[in-house]
């Protein structure tokens, strides 16, 4: 069982003294004592006897401590976890500034990376479909397709949040396969607790990736009868959603191939290759027939 999150140290981190621990990856013992302000992201994991942490340096996803013993020192760390977790807890994409997301998309070190920033295109074309209905509400013009739009747009609603929900899912997903690499291997039941969590990872990161492209194929499909029935003036945002969120499906199916080629379970890997398959084939034909209805209401090829 994984519990994960990703918290801010600063001087919590030299509450968890180096020398009361045994340390199975060497550190720095000045640098690990240092009340420097980094990002970390934490794993804790339980076998069946001992209660293990991993601190994962987010800068370079190299540097590591393991504390063992779980036992001696399950409080004073949960202790640590719950200072961390009030003080300094990972915010959600949705709280966070387009800046500090763009800044950490371009930064060094792993996440967000393109599961986020598809999850959050495909965010921006439900947003972008929703605005064009807004637009059509209350409209005697649109008087016919009132009730269809109102329909929709709940939809759009439940896409964009449900999509950014998995941008900050993608990151615990991709964690859960860098924690299960961390692992000790030195004997075979370290080795098979190993594989164990890698496995289970990839399988969380690749339902993440799959979810993030059927969601944004749904939001899509939306933009078709918005292209054809919304308000005129403001469809080509329509149409600008429809390409987003082809985009999106396009760039969580990457990752869903990715993390598929590492999948040992062959059920797994033939069930996600079909619905992986599916959704390509299905984008496509949508894209097709949003572009048709938006080129249709603006009298232009987009």
């Amino acid at each position: 069982m994984v519990f994960q999150y990703r918290a801010k140290f600063t001087t919590t981190l030299a509450k968890i003294k180096a020398s009361d621990y045994s340390i199975e990856h060497t550190w720095n013992q000045s640098e690990f004592m240092h009340p420097i302000i980094q990002w970390y992201d934490i794993v804790r994991y339980y076998t069946a006897v001992n209660l293990k942490i991993v601190l994962f340096h987010s800068s370079t996803g190299g540097t590591e401590v393991w504390f063992s013993d779980g036992a001696s020192i399950a409080n004073e760390v949960l202790q640590a976890e719950h200072q961390c977790r009030e003080g300094f807890s990972m915010t959600k994409t949705a709280d966070i500034t387009i800046q500090d997301f763009l800044d950490a998309l371009g930064g060094n070190q792993s996440t967000p990376g393109g599961g986020g920033a598809s999850a959050l295109t495909g965010a921006q074309a439900a947003a972008l479909v929703g605005m064009v209905i807004h637009f059509t509400l209350g409209k005697k013009k649109y008087a016919d397709v009132q009730e269809e739009m109102a329909a929709i747009l709940t939809e759009c609603e439940a896409l964009r949040a449900q999509l950014t929900t998995l941008a900050d899912k993608d990151v615990e997903a991709f964690n859960s396969v860098v924690a299960g690499y961390g692992l000790p291997k030195a004997t075979d039941e370290e080795k098979a607790a190993r594989t164990a969590v890698i496995q289970a990872g990839l399988q969380k990161a690749y339902e993440v990736s799959l979810e993030i492209a059927e969601a944004s194929m749904n939001v899509l499909k939306l933009s078709i009868p918005v292209g054809s029935k919304g308000n005129s003036n403001v469809v080509s945002d329509a149409a600008t959603g429809a390409y987003l969120a082809y985009a999106a499906i396009q760039g969580a199916l990457i990752n869903v191939k990715v993390n598929l080629k590492f999948i040992k379970d062959e059920i797994s890997v033939t069930n996600g290759t079909e619905r992986a398959t599916s959704v390509s084939d299905s984008a496509t034909a949508l894209l097709q027939e949003a572009k048709a209805a938006c080129s249709q209401t603006l009298g232009i090829e987009v």
